[in-house]
C-alpha cells in the first residue's frame, strides 16, 4: 500500500528546483531522500507537509490529493533540523502540546506522554526544560513530540546534522529502533550517505531537482546507475572503454590496451561505455593469481590507515584506487613497486 505519492511535481523559485518529480513511499517504509545541497530535498519535504505548494503536479496521502490542505490537516509529523522545541515548556509540556490541541483528555495525555518517554528512553526527565538536556536528548524529545499524535507520515529534515559524530551514530541506532517499534511511514532528508544507507528501507538519490535512482541501500551502494551517483556514493573507480566483443554470457571491453571481461551481454559491439568498480573490490598481489581481469600495475602512492591500505595504482596510464584490508601477515607495497591487480568480472557494472 502506498502512503505518500508525488506525481509530476514541479516547483520553481527564480529557477526550476523540482522538474517533474515522481515518488511513491510504501506504508510503514523508511525512505531517505539523499543528495547534495540544492538538489531539491527540503523543497520536496516542504511540499509534502504543505509549507509549499507545487507549481504543477499532485501530492497524495493515502490516495487522497492534499495539495489544498493546510499543513495541520494532513496528519503529518515533522521533525526539524534545529529541533524547534518550546524553550519555556518542560519535556512533558512539549510532548503534551499537540495532544491538547486535539482536545485529548487529561488522563489519556498522561498515559501517552509516559509511553512516549519510555519509547525514547528518557523516563524521569519529564520535568526538565530543553536547555537542561543534551543535544541527543533534545532530538529524542522532538521525535517523540512528532510521533505522539500518531501521524500517518513522519518527515525528518536532516535531524542529526547538529550532533557530533558519536551522537549521530547513537541516534541512528535509536531512530531505526523507534521506527521498527512504531512502524510509521517515514521520509528522511539527508546529505549524509552513511545515515541514508544505515537507516533506510529504500533510498532515493536526488540530483538537480530529479530522482536519478531509487533502490535498497545495497543496490544504491553496490550498483549506482549513473556517473553522478557512483561519485556521490563514495570514491569509485570509473573508466571509459569500447565494447570489443559480445558473447552469450560475457562482454569484453577494451580500455586502452587492457581487455576487461564483464558479465553484461546486453551491450552492442563498438559502443562506448563507462565501467565502474569499487575500490574495496580491487585485489593487489605480487604474483599473478588468475588469467582473467589481471593487469600489471605500479604503486604510485600508499597510505596505511588502520584496517586497510589505500593505494593509488597506475595500469597502462590509467589511475585507480584500491582499499586493501591488511593484517600482520599482509605485505604492504610501497611507491614504485610493481604488482598485479585483479578484479572479478562481477565487480564491474556499466553506468548509464
Amino acid at each position: 500500500m502506498v502512503t505518500v505519492q508525488l506525481e509530476n511535481i514541479k516547483k520553481s523559485f527564480t529557477e526550476p528546483v523540482l522538474k517533474g518529480l515522481n515518488l511513491s513511499v510504501k506504508s510503514e517504509e523508511f525512505m531517505s531522500l539523499l543528495g547534495p545541497s540544492g538538489c531539491g530535498k527540503t523543497t520536496t519535504l516542504n511540499i509534502i507537509c504543505g509549507f509549499l505548494k507545487p507549481d504543477e503536479g499532485n501530492v497524495y496521502v493515502n490516495d487522497v490529493v492534499v495539495n489544498n490542505l493546510a499543513p495541520h490537516k494532513r496528519d503529518i509529523g515533522l521533525v526539524f533540523q534545529n529541533y524547534a522545541l518550546f524553550p519555556h515548556m518542560t519535556v512533558k509540556g512539549n510532548l503534551a502540546f499537540g495532544l491538547k490541541l486535539r482536545k485529548v483528555n487529561k488522563k489519556e495525555i498522561e498515559k501517552m506522554v509516559q509511553e512516549a518517554m519510555e519509547l525514547i528512553k528518557l523516563e524521569g526527565k519529564e520535568d526538565r526544560y530543553p536547555r537542561e538536556l543534551s543535544g541527543g536528548q533534545q532530538q529524542r524529545v522532538a521525535l517523540a513530540r512528532a510521533l505522539i499524535v500518531k501521524p500517518q507520515v513522519l518527515l525528518l529534515d536532516e535531524p542529526l546534522s547538529n550532533l557530533d559524530a558519536k551522537l549521530r551514530r547513537e541516534m541512528r541506532i535509536e531512530l531505526r529502533r523507534i521506527h521498527k517499534e512504531v512502524a510509521t511511514t517515514t521520509i528522511y532528508v539527508t546529505h549524509d550517505q552513511v545515515e541514508a544507507l544505515s537507516l533506510s528501507d529504500r533510498v532515493a538519490i536526488m540530483h538537480n531537482g530529479e530522482i536519478e535512482q531509487i533502490g535498497s541501500p545495497t543496490e544504491i551502494y553496490q550498483r549506482p546507475k549513473t556517473d553522478f551517483i557512483a561519485d556521490f556514493m563514495g570514491e569509485q573507480n570509473i573508466i571509459s572503454g569500447k565494447v570489443a566483443s559480445v558473447a552469450e554470457k560475457e562482454t569484453v571491453v577494451s580500455v586502452g590496451d587492457l581487455l576487461i571481461h564483464i558479465p553484461d551481454s546486453s551491450l552492442e559491439k563498438g559502443k562506448e561505455v563507462h565501467l565502474a568498480f569499487r575500490k574495496e573490490n580491487v585485489r593487489v598481489n605480487k604474483k599473478k593469481l588468475s588469467n582473467v581481469n589481471v593487469f600489471k600495475a605500479q604503486v604510485i602512492y600508499h597510505a596505511f590507515v588502520g584496517k586497510y591500505v589505500q593505494y593509488l595504482l597506475s595500469l597502462d596510464n590509467i589511475r585507480i584506487l584500491a582499499d586493501v584490508q591488511v593484517d600482520f601477515a599482509t605485505q604492504i607495497y610501497k611507491e614504485g613497486d610493481h604488482v598485479f591487480v585483479e578484479l572479478r568480472s562481477e565487480d564491474f557494472w556499466v553506468l548509464q
